[in-house]
C-alpha cells in the first residue's frame, strides 16, 4: 500500500480499494434496488467518516429515485470519472454487472502493479542532494584554506579536481542567500505537486493533468463503445454521457468534435481519428475488426493495448527519472570523495 492511500484509507477517503470493494457489491445487487439500499446501509454502518457520508449520500439518492449513475454524478468524487461514465452508458444495455465487475478488477490490477508515480524517491533524492551541497558548502569554507596550507608547506600543488571542486562549492557558499529561496520554493513546489498528483490518481484514477491529454481517456472510451456495440444501443449518447463526467479541458472538447464527426454520419474508426484520438493504424485495426464482424472485440482488444502501452511507458519514465536522480547524487558524492583524498594521496606519494 503506498503511502498516499495509506492516508486516504485512515482517513476513510475515496481510494482504489474501497472502491473497488464498492463496485463489488454494486455489481453482486445490480438489478434488485432493496438489496442494494439495505447492503449500502450496512457498509455505511460499518465505517465512518466521509467514506460513510457519501455512501449514505448514494444509498438516499438511489433511494429517491436517481439512477445510479446520476447518484454518483451527484456525489462527486465516490468513484473515478471514467467509471462512472462507464455506468452511465451501460445502465440500459444489460450487462452493468459485468461493467461493474470489469472495472473493480481493473482497480485492483493497477493497486497490485503499483501503477504510480516516482515523486516520493525524486523528492528524497533531491532533499539528500540539497543537504549534501549544503554540508559540503560549509566544510569547504574550512577545508579548503587548510588543504592549500598543508600542500603548499609540503611543496605540492593541488589536483585540478580538487580545485574545481573547491572553486564550485565556494561559489555556492558566497551566493546561499540568492539560492536559498528558489531552492526552497522549487522544493515546495515539488512536494505540493507530487502530493497532489497522487492524491489526485488515488481518487479519481488519473493525473492531476489528464484532463489536458484527450488520448489518455481513450482506452475508457473504447470500453464503453464495446458495451453498447455488443447491446445495439447508439453511441452518441454514450459519449455525451462521458464528456458530462469529465473535467473541462482539452480532453472533452475533443470528445465534443467526436460527438459532432458522428452526427455526420462518421464511422467510429474514421471519428475518433479526425478527431486526434486514435492513430491512424489503431483505426485501421478497428475498421478490420468491424469487417470481419467483431467491432466489440475489436474495441476491448485495443483499449487494453492502450492502456498496456501507458503503464509500460510510465514504468520506463520512472525508471530513467529514479536512476537519473540516483545517479546524480551519486556523481556528486564521488566527486567530493575524490576531491577530498586525491590531495592526500598525492601527498604522500611525493613524500614517498
Amino acid at each position: 500500500m503506498s503511502l498516499m492511500r495509506r492516508w486516504l484509507y485512515f482517513r476513510n477517503r475515496p481510494e482504489p480499494l474501497r472502491q473497488a470493494t464498492l463496485l463489488l457489491m454494486l455489481a453482486g445487487a445490480a438489478g434488485r434496488g432493496e438489496s442494494l439500499l439495505v447492503l449500502l446501509k450496512a457498509q455505511g454502518r460499518v465505517t465512518r467518516g466521509e467514506w460513510c457520508e457519501q455512501l449514505q449520500q448514494l444509498a438516499t439518492l438511489l433511494d429517491s429515485g436517481h439512477s445510479l449513475s446520476t447518484a454518483l454524478s451527484l456525489i462527486g468524487d465516490l468513484l473515478p470519472p471514467h467509471i462512472t461514465a462507464a455506468i452511465a452508458a451501460s445502465e440500459n444495455s444489460g450487462c452493468l454487472s459485468s461493467v461493474l465487475r470489469d472495472e473493480a478488477e481493473r482497480l485492483i490490477r493497477q493497486m497490485t502493479e503499483g501503477a504510480g508515480s516516482s515523486g516520493t524517491f525524486m523528492m528524497t533524492a533531491a532533499a539528500t542532494g540539497g543537504v549534501f551541497l549544503v554540508v559540503a558548502a560549509l566544510l569547504n569554507a574550512r577545508m579548503a584554506g587548510v588543504f592549500a596550507e598543508i600542500l603548499s608547506g609540503f611543496g605540492t600543488e593541488q589536483p585540478a579536481i580538487t580545485l574545481a571542486f573547491f572553486d564550485l562549492m565556494g561559489i555556492f557558499f558566497e551566493n546561499w542567500i540568492f539560492l536559498v529561496l528558489p531552492v526552497i520554493g522549487l522544493t515546495a513546489w515539488g512536494t505540493w505537486y507530487f502530493w497532489s498528483d497522487s492524491r489526485h490518481r488515488q481518487i479519481y484514477g488519473c493525473p492531476l493533468y489528464a484532463h489536458l491529454i484527450p488520448r489518455y481517456w481513450v482506452p475508457g472510451l473504447l470500453r464503453i463503445f464495446s458495451t453498447s456495440a455488443a447491446a445495439g444501443l447508439p453511441l452518441i449518447p454514450c459519449v455525451q454521457a462521458t464528456v458530462q463526467q469529465l473535467p473541462a479541458g482539452r480532453a472533452s472538447d475533443r470528445l465534443l468534435q467526436l460527438i459532432e464527426f458522428l452526427k455526420q454520419g462518421e464511422q467510429i474508426p474514421a471519428a475518433l481519428r479526425r478527431a486526434g484520438l486514435l492513430s491512424t493504424r489503431d483505426a485501421a485495426f478497428l475498421e478490420s475488426a468491424a469487417i470481419a464482424g467483431h467491432p466489440d472485440w475489436g474495441m476491448r482488444q485495443l483499449a487494453d493495448r492502450l492502456e498496456e502501452q501507458r503503464l509500460r511507458r510510465a514504468r520506463r519514465r520512472r525508471v530513467l527519472l529514479a536512476g537519473g536522480m540516483q545517479a546524480a547524487v551519486s556523481l556528486l558524492v564521488l566527486w567530493f570523495a575524490v576531491a577530498s583524498f586525491i590531495p592526500l594521496v598525492k601527498l604522500i606519494n611525493d613524500l614517498s
